[in-house]
């Protein structure tokens, strides 16, 4: 004869009748999670078949919403690279005024001439980068949310235009600048302070804050609460979704890179910064809805962890709650 073991989040010797917040009498996320739920993942491979499951329903429409931040991306990335190429000539003098310097005195000349004068222009790409990313993903939510509460409340996936996502965009776009910019400055200094905090700060508030911003309209304090007892499996997905798009972004970058350095060595250097700039953009949209797929069905599971009666539905309700 087996016994039942207790629901880990219950209290013990408790009345049932005075449960404590937050415990509920309902089977663990194994156990009760319905395979039909489009957003919801119980484990790692269900985390990675909900990711694909977005892309699925709402690539086309996610890719519209990142074609413009793609191609400010490639934009900067291709001038910069430029006049970063242009002041390359500048390091040989000082490099070698001085062979007895320090490699940090070296390191920080260098750093010096060639990026003096641009802090200004960088910047402004943040700022820029910040409103693109905190509008791509608002919308890029609203698509997919919606499509899969299509799919579960009608059995069939819905189009949902961009326009509505964009739409809805601007109604969450604001407050997820602010709280972006906020993420930013804790991460950066977890950063310099020592890297174990950054990493830290990085899982636990990157990881969830797209949906505690768009979703349910809270602050950074909910991102700890959400990735408490998850550091490490949070962790795990953004590092496996890290690695999906660098070796893509590799494998595919490989015959573009030859086609640039055969251009540039026939004194078409022109034609070939303009080819990589086209050809990173292209490669930047799919990475871009890859990483919006990832966000929500992270901060899906994490929601599901946190309340197995969290469902695609809810998120949809909280969604467009006015």
């Amino acid at each position: 004869m087996t016994t039942a073991l207790p629901h880990p989040r219950s209290p013990s010797n408790a009345d049932p009748d005075k449960a404590l917040p937050g415990w509920s009498s309902t089977p663990p996320p194994q156990q009760q999670l319905s395979l039909a739920d489009p957003l919801i993942a119980a484990d790692f491979s269900g985390w990675m078949r909900q990711v694909l499951g977005v892309l699925r329903r709402s690539f086309v429409r996610l890719a519209l919403i990142w074609a413009v931040p793609a191609a400010l991306i490639a934009l900067f990335s291709t001038g910069f690279n430029q006049v970063l190429a242009g002041r390359a000539e500048a390091l040989q003098p000082v490099l070698s005024t001085n062979p007895d310097q320090g490699p940090w005195s070296v390191g920080a000349a260098a750093l010096a001439t060639l990026y003096a004068g641009l802090l200004p222009f960088m910047l402004l790409f943040v700022a820029v980068w910040l409103v693109v990313l905190a509008f791509g993903m608002s919308a890029s939510f609203f698509v997919a949310v919606s499509d899969a509460q299509a799919r579960v409340s009608a059995g069939q996936p819905r189009v949902t235009s961009t326009a509505a996502g964009l739409r809805y965009a601007c109604t969450r776009a604001l407050p997820l600048i602010g709280w972006l910019v906020v993420v930013e400055l804790l991460v950066v200094a977890g950063y310099a302070a020592l890297a174990v905090p950054g990493v830290y700060l990085s899982v636990a508030l990157v990881g969830p804050v797209f949906g505690v911003v768009i979703l349910e309209r809270g602050g950074i304090g909910r991102c700890f609460q959400l990735t408490k007892g998850r550091f490490w499996a949070t962790l795990g997905r953004l590092s496996a979704a890290a690695v999906v798009v660098s070796v893509g972004a590799t494998v595919l970058a490989i015959p573009v890179g030859i086609l640039a350095a055969l251009l540039a060595s026939a004194d078409m250097g022109v034609i070939a910064y303009a080819l990589g700039g086209i050809a990173y953009a292209v490669l930047m949209i799919p990475a871009l809805v890859f990483f919006a797929a990832v966000y929500l069905v992270t901060y899906a599971e994490l929601r599901y962890r946190e309340n197995p009666a969290t469902s695609t539905v809810v998120l949809a309700a909280e969604m467009v709650r006015p």
